[in-house]
């Protein structure tokens, strides 16, 4: 009986991942949408919507968390693959490179006091 309780928890959970990363779609489009409506304001009525660009970044927030926590349900790994095309050496030099900007952003914040 509990296995029963089980294949059917995991079809509702595999059924919310397909319903959200299809929202995760319809954002996007939301996304087209809003930006496309400030362009032809801008371009046919002289004037753009105050709100597009705050609109745009809410939506894309709203995508990376839902995104996120359903990779996160799947047991996904989000990384930045350089390993393909920068070799062994250029990921050691890209990491020392990465460490460096960190330490001499931190320097300057440092500085200015921010």
């Amino acid at each position: 009986m509990n296995t029963t309780r089980n294949g059917r928890a995991e079809q509702i959970s595999a059924l919310l991942d397909r319903a959200l990363i299809r929202f995760c779609g319809v954002l996007v489009g939301g996304i087209v949408l809003v930006i496309l409506a400030d362009i032809a304001g801008r371009n046919l009525l002289g004037q753009s919507f105050t709100t597009a660009t705050e609109i745009a970044v809410l939506l894309q927030l709203y995508i990376v968390f839902i995104a996120a926590a359903v990779g996160y349900r799947r047991g996904a790994h989000m990384v930045v693959g350089t390993n393909r095309w920068l070799g062994t050496l250029g990921v050691k030099l890209a990491d020392k490179a990465v460490h460096l900007s960190v330490a001499a952003f931190s320097l300057v914040l440092g500085y200015y006091g921010v």
